[in-house]
């Protein structure tokens, strides 16, 4: 979509979701939602996991982002 906002799918069935995960989702989209594609891509590629394949050249593994927002949940608990 390039910068352009991704729209809403229109097909999309909540119910086939659990009340944990459509709890996760509800809250990324609250805090992430404002923000448009610009501004996400920016704060993407200020987090170690980009900022480490930009370097080297290479993929951004699932276990560098696991790693990544481990780190983050765990500052987050200890911040709040």
């Amino acid at each position: 979509y390039g910068s352009n906002a991704i729209p809403c799918p229109t097909d999309l069935d909540w119910n086939k979701y659990d009340e944990e995960t459509r709890s996760l989702l509800d809250e990324v989209y609250s805090v992430l939602g404002q923000f448009s594609a610009w501004k996400l891509r920016n704060m993407t590629h200020e987090e170690s996991p980009w900022k480490e394949v930009s370097q080297t050249g290479g993929e951004i593994t699932h276990q560098s982002l696991k790693d990544y927002f481990k780190t983050q949940l765990n500052y987050e608990s200890e911040a709040g």
